[in-house]
């Protein structure tokens, strides 16, 4: 695991996300069935269900875009193997995160490897749970195939300052809203598993 550490590091991951991904064993979130003699290689990983666990370099840049604050609350639409999900947490020692996972064996396995008190896990469809309240951050681990969409999702439960990190399109993006404008920024050229509606 030092090793995984001294690469994020020279792959300029904040020293805060560092800190938290140092208490957060990746080997933990790897299922028996999966490669986990590749645990601490910066590389996805399969986990079962057509799903995979992002590379840590990958996780660390997603999470350092969205400059969290120890108070924000913050919605996760991917739990999947739940390794970003504690890695966050660790993060708003303050706030409150909420993640959704549509595949209900990964969403049983996160809310047994969860246990933080600011830590919600949903088990459902994203794209049809309606949300209680609007969020200070949203991190979104498959990729929408509508910007029509993530716009739409974003006026309905972004906060009136809040800032969106997502795939889109094969490119990761961040979005920023500040009241009525949107800042959109194309960070990097990525890959993710398309948003699936409807909970297995």
């Amino acid at each position: 695991m030092n090793k995984l550490i001294k690469h994020l590091e020279k792959q300029g991951i904040s020293e805060d996300t560092l800190t938290a991904m140092k208490k957060t064993d990746r080997i933990k979130f790897i299922p028996l069935t999966s490669s986990r003699e590749r645990a601490y290689e910066d590389t996805a990983l399969s986990i079962g269900y057509d799903v995979t666990i992002s590379q840590p370099s990958l996780v660390g840049r997603m999470i350092d875009l969205l400059q969290i604050d120890s108070i924000n609350n913050i919605l996760e639409l991917g739990t999947g193997s739940a390794y970003n999900a504690s890695i966050i947490s660790k993060l708003i020692p303050y706030g409150h995160l909420t993640t959704v996972e549509r595949v209900k064996a990964l969403g049983e396995r996160a809310k047994k490897s969860l246990r933080d008190k600011n830590v919600t896990v949903i088990i459902g469809d994203a794209t049809n749970i309606k949300y209680k309240h609007r969020f200070d951050r949203i991190i979104i681990t498959a990729e929408f195939l509508s910007e029509k969409y993530i716009r739409k999702f974003m006026n309905d439960y972004a906060a009136l300052f809040a800032i969106c990190v997502f795939p889109y399109d094969g490119w990761l993006w961040r979005y920023t809203k500040c009241g009525d404008s949107l800042i959109k920024e194309k960070i990097m050229q990525v890959r993710f598993v398309p948003v699936l509606e409807g909970t297995v």
